[in-house]
């Protein structure tokens, strides 16, 4: 697989989600952001791979957002981190767009909490326990064509 600054610098897809059934995209930084920063976020690396979702026929895309749950609205519009998730809400894809607490390399305690809107998310979730919410949304009903929150917590999956 390339590595994701080489595809950004491609602007190409199509090879990475060839023969693909569904696409999980970790938002990144944007790789050419000045020294203001008022695009903080590859939006089009974003717009880009839900046309190659669609274009390739791929009905299921799970979204995982740089906005975390204790953000401010203001903070979600500075650097257009929040453009990308409507785009995709309209895209006509199965969408799941993921908002996590602040993320933290410590192992993984195999238990969330999971919300439409958290507004008191406190604490870090593991890498791991994001990773397999990013996973187990692509099987779950209950995540399709929805936005959620997530946060260290006491739910063992997606479905409680």
């Amino acid at each position: 697989m390339a590595h994701p600054r080489s595809l950004w610098q491609r602007k190409d897809f199509s090879g990475v989600l060839a023969d693909c059934d569904a696409v999980i995209y970790i938002a990144g930084d944007n790789p050419i952001a000045g020294e203001n920063k008022n695009m903080l976020v590859d939006h089009q690396a974003a717009i880009r791979a839900v046309e190659e979702a669609r274009q390739q026929g791929i009905k299921r895309f799970v979204y995982l957002s740089p906005v975390r749950p204790d953000e401010s609205e203001e903070s979600k519009e500075t650097g257009a981190k929040d453009e990308p998730e409507e785009m995709i809400i309209q895209s006509g894809l199965v969408y799941t767009v993921i908002r996590p607490a602040k993320s933290a390399s410590k192992p993984a305690t195999g238990t969330i909490t999971a919300a439409s809107s958290l507004s008191d998310a406190e604490g870090e979730i593991p890498f791991e326990d994001v990773a397999a919410v990013l996973v187990e949304s692509l099987g779950s009903e209950a995540a399709a064509n929805r936005s959620f929150e997530i946060a260290p917590g006491q739910q063992q999956s997606l479905k409680h």
